[in-house]
């Protein structure tokens, strides 16, 4: 045991140590905002704590969950704290808000486990997973009791998924990535437009066996997702919130041209908070869009998946009816931080290659 511990400290470098230091701090402060800080959020406490109770009794109707905010919304985060609370024997809110800074953890661990895949790099990979979890916006919001934690875990699982089968050819990653992908629907509606995304990802890589592929990847994400969506949108009639304003016409589009100059200077004003995103987010940001630009076409891809994903939430932000400045200022922030991991995976990975060549 004494060699091999020996051997493991040798091949851990400073900066590892580091790394592993700072996601341990971050996870730990995480934690202690979750179960110690009450915060006085609407969602955690009048929604998704109310839906979790009412699946932990397992009694009466699904349609239950309905009765409360957003009834269109997917299950799984409800669904954990209910499990939770039941294998508990009773009901402890406080320790159900934990789910979050635990899932962000593991969504850290599969973004270094992706990034070393795509690298073969230790140190770029856990410099990924402690970029993410150093944002300060990231641990904070992990906190709050939002479905944002396990989302980050499903795209992530799904995008190194997909990054795999590129690379190896084999049908069951691509299988993989589409349960993931479901599992992100499942979580909030927003990984049904990643789920969108991912397929078109797919379909431009253009392989020889496209047809097999998409099925591979999309029977999982129609299997898993697309009976919840029959049920909500065809059996119960609930629309969405967040997509309300969201309407192809002369009268929509004029109303969003005149909100996109407070828009951009709204999200412009988000992200140059260095209270929020530190020095991380405007650098990646920037990376990002110069890879867009000048790197392979592979690269490309990849970037273009995070950056269109803060593409089409900025336009449904735009689009919307409620005040500019309360959606924005509400909403962008924790937006973000659901294409963060994505773009810190397509962008670490992009930019090792690179300094390899």
């Amino acid at each position: 045991f004494s060699n091999d511990w020996k051997k493991i400290r040798a091949e851990l470098s400073p900066s590892l140590w580091l790394s592993f230091l700072l996601v341990a701090g971050f996870a730990l402060w995480s934690l202690a905002m979750a179960v110690v800080v009450v915060p006085d959020d609407w969602d955690a406490w009048a929604i998704w704590g109310a839906k979790a109770k009412v699946l932990a009794l397992g009694l009466g109707s699904l349609r239950d969950v309905t009765f409360f905010g957003q009834p269109d919304y997917p299950l799984l985060w409800p669904a954990a704290w209910a499990f939770s609370g039941w294998c508990s024997g009773g009901w402890e809110e406080q320790w159900a808000k934990a789910w979050g800074p635990l899932c962000m953890v593991l969504c850290a661990g599969q973004l270094a486990a992706a990034i070393r895949r795509q690298t073969q790099r230790k140190d770029f990979s856990w410099l990924g997973a402690a970029m993410f979890v150093s944002v300060p916006a990231v641990p904070l919001i992990a906190s709050w009791a939002y479905a944002e934690a396990p989302l980050w875990l499903m795209t992530v699982c799904s995008f190194g998924r997909l990054l795999r089968w590129r690379d190896s050819g084999e049908r069951t990653d691509l299988l993989l990535a589409g349960i993931f992908a479901a599992g992100a629907a499942h979580t909030k509606n927003e990984g049904a437009a990643f789920a969108v995304l991912a397929l078109i990802w797919l379909i431009l890589n253009r392989k020889r066996t496209l047809m097999k592929d998409v099925c591979a990847f999309f029977a999982p994400v129609l299997l898993l997702y697309l009976p919840w969506m029959v049920w909500v949108k065809v059996s119960l009639g609930l629309g969405s919130h967040a997509t309300a304003g969201l309407r192809l016409d002369g009268e929509h589009f004029c109303h969003a041209a005149s909100r996109l100059p407070e828009a951009l200077r709204l999200a412009a004003k988000t992200w140059g908070d260095i209270r929020q995103w530190s020095v991380v987010l405007v650098p990646l940001l920037a990376a990002g869009a110069w890879l867009a630009v000048r790197a392979r076409r592979a690269t490309r891809l990849d970037v273009a998946l995070p950056l269109g994903m803060l593409m089409i939430y900025f336009l449904i932000n735009v689009f919307h009816y409620a005040d500019l400045g309360w959606q924005m200022g509400s909403s962008w922030n924790r937006l973000t931080a659901q294409a963060l991991p994505l773009l810190c995976l397509a962008v670490i990975s992009a930019l090792s290659r690179r300094i390899e060549e």
